[in-house]
Parts: C-alpha cells; sequence; structure tokens
C-alpha cells in the first residue's frame, strides 16, 4: 500500500512538472548571463527590409535621402525612418527568456513575427520581432542564426502599412518666391499676380488690387502643403470637376496642382507625378477659394 502511495505522488509530481513546463514556469527564470549585442551603427544604415503577416517594405537610402522601394516607389519621410533606425541601434538586450525553440509561439517570434533586416556596408543584421516583454518598453525578439529568445528594451515602432513611412509634403513654396497663382475650373478662373511687392486680382477682363493680407494666408497654405494620406488610384472623375492650380515663381519652373473632387476629399497631384496624394473637403476648399476671398471691400478700399 506504501508503495503504491509513493508511486501516486511520483506520478502526480511528474504531471505537475509537465503542466509547468507546458505553461513556461521554467522560463520564468530569466538568464542574464552571455547576451549579445545589436550593434547596429544607424549613421550607416542604407536599406530596411520589414516583413510582417501583413507588411512587406524596402526603404533604401539615396544619395542621403530614404526612398521606399517596396511595395510601391517614393519618397520616403526621411526623419521617421531615421528615428526608425535610431530607435533600433539603440535597442539593448537584456536577458534570456527561453532557449527552447518548441516555446516559440509562446512569445510571438514564430511565424507571426515581424523581421527586420537592415543593412550597411555589406553587412546585414537580422532581428525577428515578438510580442510586448514581460515590462513597459521592452519586446521579445530573436537574432537570426541565434536560437535563444531574449528580452530587449526597445524604441521604435513598426509601421502597419508603407504610408508612415511616405513623405506626405506635396510641394513646399515660400510665400516670397510666388509671382503669380492661376486657379482655373470650369465655372470660374482667376490670377492672382505680384507686381513691385503688391498683388492684383485678375479675373475676365477686370483686374483690382487684392487683400495683400488674404494672399498671405492663401500662400502659407503651400509653405508647405502635406497630404492627409494617399490614394493607390483615381476614382473616375468627371473633367469638368478638375481644379488646375499653377504657381508661378521668380527664377524657377511653375508649379502645378491637380486636384480632382472624390468622396469625402480631393485628389492631388503635383507636376504630373504618379503619386496620388489625399486631402480632406474642407482643404480643397481651402486650396481652390472663391475669387472673392482676395477682392478688398469697399469699406476698406475708401
Amino acid at each position: 500500500m506504501k508503495q503504491q502511495h509513493l508511486v501516486g505522488l511520483a506520478a502526480v509530481l511528474l504531471l505537475l512538472v509537465v503542466v509547468a513546463w507546458l505553461v513556461g514556469v521554467f522560463d520564468s527564470d530569466i538568464s542574464t548571463v552571455d547576451v549579445p549585442e545589436l550593434r547596429v551603427p544607424a549613421a550607416e544604415v542604407d536599406e530596411i527590409v520589414l516583413n510582417g503577416p501583413e507588411i512587406h517594405l524596402v526603404a533604401r537610402k539615396s544619395d542621403g535621402r530614404w526612398v521606399i522601394a517596396e511595395p510601391i516607389q517614393g519618397r520616403a519621410d526621411s526623419a521617421a525612418v531615421q528615428r526608425f533606425v535610431d530607435g533600433l541601434a539603440s535597442t539593448e538586450i537584456r536577458s534570456v527568456a527561453t532557449r527552447n525553440a518548441e516555446r516559440y509561439s509562446r512569445y510571438g517570434v514564430d511565424t507571426t513575427a515581424h523581421e527586420i533586416s537592415v543593412r550597411w556596408r555589406g553587412e546585414t543584421r537580422k532581428l525577428i520581432v515578438g510580442d510586448t516583454g514581460p515590462t513597459t518598453g521592452t519586446r521579445f525578439v530573436r537574432l537570426e542564426g541565434d536560437e535563444p529568445v531574449y528580452v530587449a528594451a526597445t524604441n521604435f515602432r513598426i509601421p502597419t502599412n508603407a504610408d508612415e513611412w511616405r513623405d506626405r509634403n506635396v510641394v513646399e513654396i515660400a510665400p516670397e518666391d510666388v509671382r503669380q497663382i492661376r486657379i482655373e475650373r470650369a465655372a470660374d478662373s482667376f490670377a492672382l499676380d505680384r507686381t513691385n511687392g503688391n498683388w492684383a486680382l485678375a479675373m475676365k477682363d477686370m483686374r483690382s488690387d487684392a487683400d495683400s493680407a488674404a494672399v498671405a494666408r492663401y500662400l502659407a497654405r503651400f509653405d508647405p502643403l502635406r497630404a492627409d494620406g494617399f490614394l493607390e488610384e483615381l476614382p473616375e472623375a468627371v473633367e469638368d470637376s478638375i481644379i488646375t492650380i499653377t504657381i508661378s515663381l521668380d527664377g524657377s519652373e511653375d508649379r502645378t496642382l491637380r486636384l480632382a473632387p472624390i468622396e469625402n476629399g480631393v485628389a492631388v497631384t503635383i507636376d504630373g507625378d504618379d503619386t496620388l496624394y489625399r486631402l480632406t473637403t474642407r482643404r480643397r476648399d481651402l486650396l481652390a477659394p472663391e475669387a472673392n476671398e482676395f477682392a478688398i471691400e469697399e469699406a476698406d478700399a475708401s
């Protein structure tokens, strides 16, 4: 009887050990011995490849500026990309969470993880980023070719789509460089001309002094003009609804914006470029106001 009792206790103990192993109790004693350094030289990184369950993104540095190469091609917000690189470079691997590959899913470093590769001078460093770590500001990570799962202090945010890294600057024009703006649409067209520092409003066969303060407020909208988002393609637009804004500058070529009204906003292109920017409906009205916004009221003219 005593022997059967001991066998029963041993079986229960074994069961408890198995359960504890499955839930990761033995991983709770995190080791801080022999952890590697990430060693990413932020100033030298010239390519980032990011892959995740719902994202594929490639950014490269060209002539000192970041550009997006995949899944679209275009200018990147260099400051945003560099913040990511700086945050990655400052990542500090603090401890080992587990060395057991069978528990990768518990830490989110399996097929659901984000893979980040950074390259510089022919070298590559690959980081596999999993779930949020045990304390604020930490994540579970793995290094390529390294089996352990580490707890790392991180200071970077993984974008959810390519648009988060795209340059939203549609155009940036210094007001003092503008000598003329023409706003053309099917219903009416007019121009604002600057001569010797004074602005005039020209429409049809009429020409009059313009409200300089109103013109200054208007020009400030292009210094810079930042988009609210992007569009993949231009919805069908009636040509009569297109608004063209042509900005003539001192000492440089004209800049031309085309505004196509869409649902809940407006699609904008600049200088015939393929990039489609999205602005809200309110901002469309700010960019293409009526001519009377620049007229001097009679009371002011007397």
